[in-house]
């Protein structure tokens, strides 16, 4: 039982970490309009980023929120992925700067945030 209970105690501190790199990310992203030596994200980017972290910061006091944050991160890195894939370029308007790399950080994040999310159960057993 201890061992399931450290390892589902850990999950809302990965998810905060998680949540403060989204948040990192927005902000070098709006950075990035400014000073044209940082990495260049799109501004609905950035905007997507900052409202992950903040969701991302405000939800993973808990297990199930952390759990509920990791799992909505993933689907949501997901979505990122497969416009970017399958939509190229013609996402109206550029909103989206999506990169080959950028599809690659979104798939990886995705698989990880949702392996996170799976993992660990919220649900702990007492013998």
């Amino acid at each position: 039982m201890r061992a399931e209970t450290t390892r589902a105690g850990q999950l809302p501190a990965v998810a905060a970490v998680m949540s403060a790199a989204f948040l990192l990310a927005a902000v070098t992203g709006l950075a990035s309009l400014v000073v044209s030596a940082l990495p260049q994200l799109s501004f609905a980017q950035s905007l997507a980023y900052a409202s992950l972290g903040v969701w991302g910061w405000n939800i993973s006091r808990t297990v199930p929120g952390a759990q509920r944050f990791l799992r909505g991160t993933g689907v949501a890195c997901l979505v990122l992925w497969f416009v970017g894939v399958f939509g190229g370029r013609d996402v109206p308007f550029g909103l989206l700067g999506l990169e080959p790399v950028d599809n690659l950080v979104h798939l990886g994040v995705a698989i990880l945030a949702l392996l996170l999310a799976t993992i660990v159960s919220p649900r702990l057993t007492v013998d």
